[in-house]
């Protein structure tokens, strides 16, 4: 028997199974928990440095972002100094664009926030470089999102009263939509406070399972796998497509018994045949997004770029 990542094993029990044509169909396809190890953030930097993720994933939103900067300006800032919260931070390259923009026209500070530690490091190093605000260093960075509201009350003080608060690279994509929504948008204060959300939009279904069907995207997601038990000729590694999400998903070749470890005596018996979802991302119609942000947000803007793949939503409540 082997002994699980307690908190991996724990969310395991929590999503439970699935039944599909008497095969179990498990639930692992948590945000939080593709970061609880530098090894695993690590793995991802891996993907995030490879050109054709990089430039689909950050290129399409930095170009479109570039393109509608005057507007956003215009719509965001009242003439006072601003937070900029970059919710799922990751490296800060997201949010450079948008820093770079605002900050020829008034003065920020900027705070990131992530699930993991050395993303909050790598992200305040690179706004750092860039001299272009000053970066909110505190226990909060770390977050699971749940605490936005304390934290945008935190933040504002009399200089800085207006946050601005942005979630890009299509990160939306992981979450519960409506959860994560609702949690930015009870953060925002009266009509000062804006968002701006970054999405990618629903395309050829069989171009988005071959860009996520990667070595590296196996190597990253595995980790999970080898935290709750698994050795790596236990699983192996597929993608497809269904319900307007690309499902990254493990098979499970021989039949495993795995424990909960730190004293419990639960255990689950894995069986040949079985799957893992470990990760799926949503794909977003323009008309989906409207719908979502329109029960959150009473003014919502979009910006979408010629290709129709990518688009920008400033809100307002």
């Amino acid at each position: 028997m082997v002994k699980a990542n307690h908190l991996i094993f724990k969310q395991l029990i929590k999503k439970g199974y699935s039944l599909e044509n008497k095969k179990r169909v498990w639930d692992l396809s948590e945000y939080k928990l593709w970061y609880l190890t530098d090894k695993q953030t690590q793995a991802y930097n891996e993907i995030d440095r490879h050109k054709d993720y990089t430039g689909y994933m950050f290129g399409s939103e930095a170009d479109l972002m570039k393109e509608a900067m005057p507007e956003i300006i215009e719509e965001v800032l009242h003439g006072s100094p601003i937070n900029v919260i970059d919710v799922a931070s990751f490296d800060g390259r997201k949010a450079e664009p948008l820093i770079q923009g605002l900050s020829k026209k008034t003065k920020l500070r900027y705070c990131p926030l992530d699930a993991a530690k050395i993303s909050v490091n790598e992200a305040v190093k690179n706004i750092k470089k860039l001299k272009k605000s000053e970066v909110i260093k505190f226990k909060w960075n770390v977050s699971d999102f749940d605490n936005l509201d304390d934290i945008s009350s935190l933040l504002r003080d009399k200089t800085f009263r207006q946050n601005f608060v942005v979630f890009l690279g299509s990160i939306i994509s992981n979450f519960e939509p409506h959860d994560i929504i609702f949690k930015i948008s009870e953060a925002l204060e009266g009509n000062e406070d804006y968002m701006l959300l970054g999405a990618a939009l629903k395309t050829d279904p069989k171009e988005l399972v071959e860009t996520y069907n990667h070595p590296l995207m196996d190597k990253f997601l595995k980790i999970v796998l080898l935290e709750l038990g698994f050795n790596e000729e236990d699983v192996e590694f597929g993608v497809r497509y269904r319900n307007s999400r690309v499902e990254m998903v493990y098979k499970i070749k021989k039949d495993k018994e795995i424990s909960a470890g730190n004293g419990a005596k639960k255990s689950i018996n894995f069986r040949e045949g079985d799957e893992i979802v470990v990760a799926s991302s949503y794909r977003f119609t323009l008309k989906e997004l409207k719908s979502l942000l329109g029960d959150y947000f009473k003014d919502v803007k979009f910006f979408t770029n010629k290709e129709k793949t990518w688009t920008l939503a400033l809100c307002n409540k």
